[in-house]
């Protein structure tokens, strides 16, 4: 660990760009960040692609259907869990480094609440929507233990604060690392499926440990923790918005899965979750980017505007056209990339996979404009966005999941997702602003060559 305070991934770079870099503190600490968090999403993804296509493999599109529902049911409820907690305390450290204790103790002890509410209220629905079928409650509720081990995760909240994410990176690949290889045993030993559930829980409990080492180890102190009411009111207060937006947006996200399973069988989940699996490792990358870039789009925001929006489009630029070439390439070689990886018998994943890719376009969209108006403390915006958002998905999966499966329930996000932002831009001027700023990212290549 001394090394790896005294090392930075920017010095790892060729000898040129190190100097480059050189004066550049704030810069470079940036990129080293944002090249640890690459580091670990891209760990994480190649990791549990591996061993993902194990697991479906073995599992088969049934009882992965089963599972994949277990997960999404799960995530309908994980707001209650994470509060709306995570960017706001990230901010508040940001502005009150004084306060960091208290922050820090305060949101354990609401995520630790939070948590125990996950379980107890996705439980009791799961046992009312299908009381038939036990394995699916023993997996929801196996599955939601797991997030009391996540109440830890506000020790990440500090080192993101930070720009520091190095070690949190290095503690959550060592516990992926661990929890893929248990999976992996699960898969040769041909354990049932309910181990795999608790393979999902063991994974947390894994990460948190992780996360205790690494804010040991750089000099943390628990002790310093402290939980004060007069914090509850503040953070709940700009918590909540972001909660019902988190909640929104997993329902927008998993619900699909969810009326599958209740309006067709397991094998359509099965399908579907497969090709919602590939699809969401790219999903990583605007988030990876935006989580690094928030602190410096605040400060940005506090010193110039017009630097400020000029970050806010060279973000859009950025991961639009990242989006762009994911889905040409996926679109051209979904056939291939899912028989080679997933087998013939998820062959009805292929089509799935080369429509539901482009639903990436405005999720990553959607993901720096999520930053974008926490910066600009318009939190009910967003919340009113991912409500609209997530009626018209409920009802396009409504009338096309009876008639076309799983086919019809990507087409369902895709339309959703489409018309949201067209509705809500009409209503409110800063997704206005924002779709403005979408549409000027398209034009980035042309603009960019009529200025050479």
């Amino acid at each position: 660990m001394p090394f790896l305070k005294q090392k930075s991934i920017v010095d790892f770079l060729p000898s040129f760009l190190v100097r480059r870099f050189a004066g550049h503190t704030g810069l470079k600490k940036i990129i080293s960040n944002i090249g640890w968090l690459f580091f670990e999403k891209f760990f994480n993804m190649g990791l549990g692609l591996v061993i993902g296509i194990f697991v479906a493999r073995y599992l088969g599109p049934d009882r992965f259907g089963l599972l994949n529902y277990a997960m999404a049911f799960v995530a309908l409820f994980s707001p209650l869990a994470g509060l709306g907690l995570d960017s706001v305390v990230v901010r508040e450290i940001i502005a009150k480094p004084d306060a960091t204790g208290v922050l820090l103790g305060t949101s354990f002890y609401l995520k630790l609440c939070g948590s125990f509410l996950l379980v107890v209220f996705a439980g009791i629905a799961q046992y009312f929507m299908d009381t038939k079928d036990p394995i699916s409650l023993y997996l929801v509720i196996i599955i939601a233990g797991g997030a009391v081990f996540q109440s830890l995760g506000v020790i990440d909240f500090w080192f993101r604060s930070q720009v520091l994410s190095k070690y949190t990176v290095i503690a959550n690949n060592i516990a992926a690392l661990i929890a893929s290889l248990f999976r992996l045993a699960l898969v040769f030993l041909g354990a049932g499926l309910l181990f795999f559930g608790f393979a999902i829980s063991f994974n947390f409990l894994l990460a948190a440990v992780g996360m205790v080492i690494a804010y040991r180890i750089y000099g943390g102190r628990f002790a310093a923790w402290k939980f004060e009411f007069s914090q509850v009111k503040t953070l709940l207060k700009d918590g909540w918005p972001l909660a019902l937006q988190s909640l929104m947006v997993m329902v927008y996200m998993r619900v699909d899965q969810v009326m599958l399973k209740t309006m067709t069988n397991n094998y359509e989940v099965g399908i579907y979750s497969a090709a919602v699996r590939l699809t969401e490792i790219w999903y990583v990358v605007p988030m990876v980017v935006c989580q690094t870039l928030l602190p410096a789009i605040i400060r940005a925001k506090q010193m110039d505007k017009v630097l400020y929006l000029n970050r806010i489009q060279y973000l859009y630029n950025l991961l639009l056209w990242m989006a762009i070439g994911i889905a040409i390439i996926v679109t051209f070689f979904s056939g291939f990339i899912v028989s080679t990886l997933l087998g013939a018998q998820y062959v009805e994943s292929a089509n799935i996979f080369a429509i539901q890719i482009w639903l990436g376009c405005w999720v990553f969209l959607n993901v720096a404009r999520q930053h974008w108006i926490l910066a600009e403390n318009k939190l009910t915006i967003g919340l009113y966005f991912n409500i609209v958002a997530t009626l018209i998905n409920v009802a396009a999966n409504l009338i096309l999941i009876p008639k076309y499966g799983a086919m019809g329930a990507v087409v369902a996000s895709l339309f959703a997702a489409t018309i949201t932002n067209f509705i809500m831009a009409f209503f409110s001027e800063t997704i206005r602003v924002s779709l403005k700023m979408y549409f000027k990212s398209l034009l980035f290549p042309v603009l960019l060559i009529l200025r050479n």
